[in-house]
């Protein structure tokens, strides 16, 4: 079985006959491993010898999860900008996260370290993408730089801009 956090068991297959009792040890399992499952027979009827018990295993593997760490590009807008998982984490898997919630434009290489507390998932030990801050253009929208004239009177002239400039 892949682990599923639902139970497992495993029957005696076949015609039993009646009046024969089965009793199963080992059986609802649900955590990875594997089991041994022994299954005892008794004869209610009194006219048959008790069956040897038969023995078979239950064997749970580890189960892949489905997730992934997105390469992000945003444009620079002075907010601290951070990647994540994507996909479904179960319970029981802690992630970490290194070098996220970057500001300044540039590639970032971003880490996710990921554990496994249950033992039931088969997961990578970290996944790693990169987020890349790109520059942005600077709003001059509202800022002028004008042509002046003056009449000479022998003091310093200077031009200035007007309006705002962003932050």
């Amino acid at each position: 079985f892949i682990y599923d956090g639902l139970e497992h068991s495993i029957y005696v297959t076949g015609d039993i006959p009646e009046g024969l009792e089965v009793t199963y040890t080992g059986n609802g399992q649900t955590e990875v491993g594997n089991y041994k499952v022994i299954v005892t027979f008794k004869d209610t009827t009194g006219n048959y010898n008790d069956p040897s018990p038969m023995e078979a295993y239950i064997n749970i593997v580890e189960c892949d999860i489905q997730i992934s760490l997105p390469e992000t590009t945003v444009t620079y807008d002075g907010n601290p900008h951070s990647i994540y998982i994507e996909g479904e984490l179960p319970e029981g898997i802690n992630v970490t996260y290194e070098n996220n919630s970057q500001v300044n434009a540039g590639m970032h290489l971003i880490t996710a370290h990921l554990e496994d507390t249950t033992g039931n998932y088969n997961i990578p030990e970290q996944l790693v993408a990169w987020l890349i801050i790109e520059k942005a253009d600077i709003d001059m929208s509202n800022v002028n730089f004008e042509d002046k004239t003056v009449t000479y009177d022998g003091q310093e002239h200077s031009l200035h801009i007007s309006g705002e400039l962003s932050d």
